[in-house]
């Protein structure tokens, strides 16, 4: 009977992943923590990482199935989500295992930013605000003044937070998000009334974007005390997110895969990037590096930038000068450790297609390298070795392996579960 009902599970299991693997999602909202340790998460409940910069992407299964609408990554193993129907959920081992925590309200939430490890805010729709002091364990309703759907909150500094939200929706706070100020009238749009979707402050600066619907680009060059449209080079469609990258240089993506940058702080755009009518929206963006960039988007969708926003592709890998061929890539193979989840040590196969200098190393969830197993040159072939854990604790890793020659180079990353 146990034996049935383990083959069971392993069976409804396998099915889901085929189901979740053949849908089509939308992501949601991606961050990188470095230039190669990122994440998005997606309806379903799905969370997927990466530590190769976007190139590969590993599925982690929260075990939850509403969708989740933003992520944060706190220290080197706690990560919170929020979601559907007011979901927030926490992890303390690296996504490795997840719990659900109160957030005493049912409707959905949309964004999180936070001040350090442990004050962070969220908002929703109705108006909601939530605020926690103790790195997401419980959380505070707090007053907003308004029952419009707000759909992002920033912190910038500790006397600087900014929420935006439908009908030119602005709130902005100077303690943390206690209190709430409604700037909406500060705001100067060609239309009465806009949905706000995304706002965005260069660190250090002055200068402020708000993103909407319709083409909506709204600038603040005195820290959002006043705001004044802009011009988005005749695009009308509706801006979900928006992105500095430097005082100057920022982009913006939207509905129908468009992508616009400025490189004068906004006063001026050009569309860069332009899916078909039917394409999917774009939804969030982030730079891991100062040339390298992720969009995503609904239908599975990412995109990718490797000169700092100026062209976008969907195929990682495209205009890098060292690509490796099919039949390379498909002799080379980075196989699933075993045993996994482990206590303290695994064994790590692969097999190496062409002659090369190899690396085998391990990460922890923010990326930091926490070994290196092997970094030698090897013949093409099949090779094994051994990890142990003893000295590290409990969580998600990643083994990167990384194949190269003077035509050729592979890299492949896994993820490891550690259970102590």
């Amino acid at each position: 009977m146990k034996t049935f009902t383990k083959t069971l599970a392993i069976f409804t299991f396998f099915l889901f992943f085929v189901q979740f693997s053949q849908s089509q999602s939308a992501y949601r909202c991606t961050k990188f923590m470095n230039d190669t340790c990122g994440m998005v998460c997606a309806d379903n409940g799905i969370i997927q990482t990466t530590m190769d910069g976007g190139a590969s992407w590993q599925p982690i299964h929260t075990g939850y199935s509403q969708n989740l609408y933003c992520i944060c990554e706190t220290d080197l193993n706690t990560l919170l989500a929020v979601g559907q129907g007011g979901l927030i959920i926490k992890s303390i081992d690296g996504g490795a295992t997840w719990s659900q925590k109160t957030s005493g309200v049912t409707t959905d939430l949309s964004s999180m930013d936070m001040y350090d490890m442990n004050n962070m805010l969220t908002c929703g729709d109705n108006g909601v605000v939530l605020a926690t002091t103790d790195a997401g364990e419980t959380w505070n309703i707090l007053t907003s003044g308004t029952t419009e759907v707000l759909n992002q909150v920033i912190v910038t500094d500790l006397q600087n937070c900014y929420v935006v939200g439908t009908n030119s929706t602005i709130l902005r706070s100077t303690d943390l998000g206690q209190t709430w100020l409604n700037e909406t009238h500060k705001s100067h749009s060609r239309m009465s009334s806009v949905n706000y979707n995304s706002v965005a402050f260069y660190p250090g600066s002055s200068s402020g974007i708000i993103v909407g619907d319709n083409g909506t680009i709204m600038l603040s060059s005195d820290g959002g005390a006043t705001w004044n449209a802009s011009d988005a080079n005749g695009v009308a469609v509706s801006f979900y997110h928006v992105r500095f990258s430097d005082a100057n240089e920022a982009d913006i993506v939207g509905q129908a895969q468009t992508i616009l940058k400025t490189t004068d702080a906004g006063y001026t755009w050009t569309n860069v990037y332009l899916g078909a009518a039917v394409a999917s929206n774009l939804y969030c963006l982030n730079f891991p590096t100062q040339l390298n960039g992720v969009a995503v988007g609904t239908d599975n969708t990412m995109l990718y930038t490797f000169d700092g926003g100026y062209t976008w592709t969907s195929t990682y890998g495209t205009h890098r000068n060292m690509r490796s061929s099919k039949t390379v890539a498909s002799t080379s193979k980075l196989n699933q450790n075993y045993p996994n989840p482990f206590n303290p040590t695994t064994v790590i196969s692969y097999v190496v297609g062409f002659d090369a200098n190899v690396s085998v190393k391990v990460y922890d969830i923010v990326g930091r390298e926490v070994a290196t197993l092997v970094n030698s040159f090897q013949k093409s072939g099949s090779y094994s070795v051994s990890f142990n854990a003893l000295n590290l604790s409990s969580g998600v890793y990643f083994y990167k392996f990384t194949a190269v020659n003077n035509n050729n180079r592979i890299d492949k990353t896994m993820r490891m579960i550690l259970t102590k």
